[in-house]
């Protein structure tokens, strides 16, 4: 057991045991996954004597060195020569706000292939900031484009922003390719030429310089080693909201144990990961992983409202397992859901059994708010498995008196081969009351008798 990952559950009655059902243990019941030892050389992080706190000591445990001359990760500045002048004072402005800046003239020691040099510092750079202008524009060739095409496909393995186009004059930035229907143009871009100190704002409010701790910690995530990497999740994990862009970033690895571990955070975490989250949680939901796939539905249940919309669309993925997972991230916002209600009620109908299992679920949690999916939760008791009768049962349950609609039918599920089935059918008619429930339920347990 995982005494690390004890959640609240949301789900206290339906969805926990549609999952228990379905063979699916529950989150904080999923015992985290072994290690594979400290058989490969671990490399050597930098992290300054005063963090060996006991966040770290699992990682200095699994071969995690700690060093005193720390430098916190850097942020790499791509621009022309012809604006040296404003570059220079755009690194002065980052660096009078704490951030560790990369740039060519001043980071390359001598004697280092500057081509290898560079490469390696936007690979390892925390941010990359592009300065366009028309200088470089004018240009027919120029060795920042060179950068840009090691930073775009950079780009390609980030979730979070991470390249930073700024406008150092009225220009145009390239239609440079970053997958099949994106470029350049289309990631925001910051007019550094019309508000200098906004556009600086507007910098710091992606970039916010990262405390060392994290720095070290993001570090650790790039270890060949997956006991330094699950370590690492675990212990930003007890940092908390400050962590969550690079618990995003360890979304991504090719270790399900500690993608396990670094979604299991984020649903920790829940709503002060807010937005910054969802987008990558999103992308989560179609991991092959099905703990995975089900910590990121409670993932985004936990961040709450704001994970709605998303997750509505989510409904409609081509992938049963997004679906599936979309239902059950609905079901743990609950009440505040009732947006979700109509996009629920069509996924009763879905061709997979367990989507429709866990949206009717999903209704049920969202309770009296759901009363417009009566009708459709009245049909599912029909449904040729008994797992979604069973579901749709207990949905009419805590929908309660608005569920009277159903009342006819709920009678004919008291006859229902599954003995759940019936035992909801009988809680939701007790709730409903009408002098044909009451006559049903006195029949019915005259005969259970």
């Amino acid at each position: 057991m995982c005494s690390l990952d004890n959640f609240d559950r949301l789900f206290s009655g339906s969805v926990s045991n549609t999952l228990e059902r379905q063979g699916i243990a529950y989150a904080s019941d999923i015992p985290r996954g072994r290690g594979k030892g400290n058989s490969l050389q671990t490399p050597c992080f930098s992290i300054p004597n005063q963090l060996n706190s006991p966040i770290t000591q699992p990682l200095q445990q699994s071969g995690f060195r700690p060093m005193t001359d720390h430098q916190p990760r850097h942020v790499f500045i791509s621009y022309v020569r012809e604006n040296q002048e404003q570059v220079d004072r755009l690194c002065q402005d980052l660096e009078s706000h704490g951030v560790n800046v990369w740039l060519d003239r001043h980071s390359i020691k001598p004697g280092s292939d500057f081509r290898d040099a560079i490469r390696g510092a936007i690979q390892e750079g925390h941010f990359f900031i592009a300065c366009f202008s028309n200088e470089y524009t004018s240009k027919a060739k120029t060795y920042m484009n060179n950068e840009l095409m090691v930073a775009i496909d950079e780009l390609r393995q980030y979730i979070r922003p991470w390249f930073i186009p700024v406008k150092l004059s009225k220009c145009e930035v390239p239609n440079l390719r970053i997958s099949s229907d994106k470029t350049l143009k289309d990631l925001q871009y910051v007019e550094l030429h019309e508000d200098w100190d906004a556009g600086i704002n507007d910098i710091l409010s992606v970039i916010k310089p990262i405390p060392p701790e994290i720095q070290n910690l993001t570090s650790a995530l790039r270890s060949e080693d997956r006991d330094v990497r699950g370590n690492a999740v675990r212990a930003l994990r007890k940092i908390g909201p400050a962590a969550v862009p690079a618990l995003v970033e360890a979304l991504k690895d090719k270790d399900e144990n500690v993608r396990e571990a670094a979604t299991r955070a984020l649903a920790r975490i829940g709503p002060k990961a807010k937005a910054a989250a969802v987008p990558a949680l999103i992308e989560v939901l179609k991991d092959e992983n099905e703990v995975v796939r089900q910590l990121a539905a409670e993932a985004l249940g936990k961040i709450g409202p704001e994970a709605m919309p998303t997750l509505i669309e989510a409904l409609k993925d081509e992938d049963e397992n997004v679906r599936w997972a979309a239902a059950l991230g609905l079901g743990y916002i609950g009440p505040e859901a009732k947006a979700a209600v109509p996009a629920l009620i069509k996924a009763l109908t879905d061709v997979d059994r367990n989507v429709r299992e866990i949206a009717a679920a999903a209704l049920g949690e969202i309770g009296t708010k759901a009363k417009l999916a009566v009708p459709a939760l009245s049909e599912a008791l029909k449904d040729e498995n008994y797992d979604v009768r069973v579901a749709a049962a207990e949905a009419l349950a805590k929908i309660g008196p608005e569920a009277k609609p159903a009342a006819a039918n709920l009678i004919v599920a008291l006859k229902d081969d599954d003995g759940n089935v019936r035992r909801y059918a009988a809680k939701a008619l007790k709730k409903i009351n009408t002098p044909e429930a009451r006559k049903a339920l006195e029949e019915y347990y005259k005969k259970s008798n």
